[in-house]
């Protein structure tokens, strides 16, 4: 519902970045305002050590990209959006992706003509959001054979859940699957604490986690074997 200002996200990001050596694709939204603010985003995301961005052309406050009542601004705007990106990434190496959300406003057509000019702007990769059919996303992947394409799943949203595989083969590079692990928390979440509420006790649920199963996913040894390097002998 873009309630989460540029601040939020970048810190957010950055505790990401911090904790993986795997390189970061970080969704920043709208980029948070004119050029100028799009300069700054970026300089900002190379500072919290991201390997891309993500800039949409959604008018703001923005909607997730599943949602109804989407805005999105005009073409000619976002063009110098990613043109303004292009020039603060420099010979960074920074990856920028142009997401464009016409398809659910003025069709797919329109969203391809956007993708066009977005790729000439300068961006690498192309991120037409919510393709409402397997047909639509072959479209876009026919369309597009020369350039590198991004796909986004939804379980429940507008795009059908084909597998990574299945996109790969159509001429999509990169496939995330965004909300699947939100999804799959706040599920355990809630079952953890319903049940909790009912029965007065964890005992019964139907999970494996455990304290020392814990300790191993966040690699507490290794914390505590550089404690002990520095203390006093």
């Amino acid at each position: 519902m873009g309630y989460l200002t540029a601040t939020e996200m970048i810190d957010t990001v950055s505790a990401i970045t911090r904790a993986t050596n795997l390189p970061v694709i970080a969704d920043m939204d709208t980029g948070y305002g004119n050029p100028l603010n799009v300069i700054r985003t970026v300089e900002d995301a190379l500072g919290a050590g991201v390997g891309g961005i993500i800039l949409e052309d959604q008018a703001w406050p923005k909607r997730c990209g599943h949602m109804e009542g989407k805005q999105v601004i005009d073409c000619s705007e976002h063009v110098e959006k990613i043109a303004a990106a292009r020039f603060a990434a420099a010979d960074s190496g920074l990856v920028i992706v142009a997401r464009t959300d016409a398809r659910a406003i003025h069709g797919l057509e329109e969203a391809i003509r956007r993708g066009e000019h977005y790729l000439k702007a300068g961006a690498d990769m192309l991120f037409i959001e919510a393709p409402r059919s397997r047909d639509e996303l072959a479209t876009i992947a026919r369309h597009f054979t020369q350039h590198h394409l991004f796909a986004n799943i939804i379980e429940g949203g507008k795009t059908p859940n084909l597998s990574a595989q299945e996109l790969e083969s159509m001429g999509y590079k990169v496939v995330v699957f965004a909300l699947s692990g939100l999804f799959a928390v706040t599920e355990a979440l809630q079952q953890c604490f319903t049940h909790l509420k009912h029965h007065g006790t964890t005992r019964g649920l139907a999970h494996t986690m455990d304290f020392s199963a814990f300790e191993r996913v966040i690699q507490l040894d290794k914390h505590q074997s550089l404690e002990r390097r520095f203390q006093a002998k």
